[in-house]
């Protein structure tokens, strides 16, 4: 009897601390049938979509290619759109959607079972969400399984724990973490870009809105985007520094060394595409049944006037970041 009391008061202190942050945080997820708003005091930050949705009449797929599991929109610091999703003007890329990752090869025993940059023979079955805030981050937990539609192969392929972390807006900017965790839920799982040599594309990437005054920026300095792959370093910003405000954004993606290759190469679009940090090209890599993979990402929203030398700075300390398991 006096355990149990005892354990009641702790979890009712518990309870208790977690509402009382909560009430204390200027984030709050708003929910809805489609997936999950987050805002922070009163401006929105982001829209997972939960629920899948059809790519829309679009004579490169089948009507029955869905999509969902990814973020869209994605807001700069005034509030305006910055990304896009199944995008019309060019029908190649109609699959492309916010912040996504995805590939083109999911391989059991040799065999393609499933494309999930162009969602084709794959669903993403979303098993568990859970999400948190407190006074200086937003979290947002996801456990999704992999399922292949392909008669006879309808089945579980990887299981994969997404952890999304959004930290309070500080001096100018707004840090965004994705932790991505794969693990094989069968023998002989291999996943892979696409299979040209050139190109190589799939893993972490960003679709965003690319404006006339667009500024491609690298550590080793401005990025001149071409057809195939570009070595440029472990960090890409993208700003519109002529733009004028409430219009004006920049956004950075940095990768963290924890990468099973690091630093990436690259796939930069100057027009209607996407940008992607590549994992792991076009040759296979092996999920196993027993490790996670983990694959880490940063993205930072700021005013579009950032430098090479303060990017660098933010990357130095992204670098020594820890992170705990995903639960």
């Amino acid at each position: 009897m006096l355990k149990s009391l005892l354990w009641m008061i702790i979890l009712s202190f518990f309870v208790v601390f977690r509402v009382s942050a909560q009430k204390k945080s200027s984030f709050i997820f708003y929910e809805n049938e489609q997936g999950l708003e987050l805002s922070e005091n009163g401006k929105k930050v982001f829209f997972y979509q939960k629920a899948p949705l059809l790519v829309g009449e679009n004579p490169v797929f089948d009507t029955g290619n869905q999509f969902n599991h990814y973020i869209h929109p994605l807001y700069n610091l005034n509030g305006k759109v910055i990304t896009e999703a199944n995008p019309s003007e060019n029908r190649w890329h109609a699959h492309h959607r916010g912040i996504f990752w995805g590939w083109h090869q999911i391989l059991v025993d040799g065999v393609n079972i499933g494309d999930s940059w162009i969602m084709d023979n794959i669903n993403f079955d979303i098993t568990n969400e859970s999400h948190i805030v407190t006074k200086n981050k937003a979290e947002l937990n996801l456990r999704v399984k992999w399922i292949s539609t392909i008669p006879e192969q309808e089945k579980p392929i990887i299981e994969e724990h997404t952890r999304i972390t959004t930290y309070a807006l500080l001096e100018g900017k707004r840090i965004i973490d994705f932790e991505i965790s794969l693990k094989a839920l069968v023998s002989n799982v291999e996943i892979g870009g696409s299979k040209d040599t050139i190109k190589g594309y799939g893993g972490f990437s960003a679709r965003i809105h690319l404006a006339d005054s667009m500024l491609f920026l690298s550590k080793r300095g401005s990025i001149m985007p071409i057809a195939g792959q570009l070595d440029v370093g472990s960090w890409v910003d993208f700003s519109t520094p002529l733009l004028h405000s409430p219009d004006k954004y920049g956004i950075t993606l940095l990768c963290h060394p924890s990468l099973p290759i690091f630093p990436p190469p690259w796939i930069i679009r100057s027009e209607s595409s996407m940008q992607n940090s590549v994992f792991p090209g076009y040759k296979l890599y092996s999920i196993s049944t027993k490790e996670n993979t983990v694959l880490r990402y940063r993205v930072i929203i700021h005013n579009g006037e950032a430098k090479a030398i303060e990017i660098n700075e933010w990357n130095k300390i992204y670098k020594t970041t820890k992170f705990t398991d995903i639960p």
